[in-house]
């Protein structure tokens, strides 16, 4: 994980992402609350260029986000 936010309620598969274009990260800055995982090199070394990676979370893969969203709500069955 690259940042600390409580309030994250959804993850994003990004296995298939290869490049982002502006207008996606503008969609995904109205959502904010996410947490990505599986993101491709090319892709991540975006976010951390731009900052980005302070505003979303980033897990290595899925099982590492689930066990954010598990940790914030200890009750959630997925």
């Amino acid at each position: 994980m690259t940042a600390e936010h409580s309030d994250c309620n959804t993850i994003l598969n990004f296995t298939n992402v290869d490049i982002i274009t502006s207008s996606s990260l503008t969609r995904l800055l109205m959502w904010r609350q996410i947490i990505l995982y599986n993101i491709h090199p090319f892709t991540k070394n975006a976010f951390e260029v731009t900052g980005l990676d302070d505003v979303f979370m980033l897990a290595a893969d899925k099982l590492a986000a689930i066990a954010v969203l598990r940790s914030k709500w200890p009750a959630l069955t997925l």
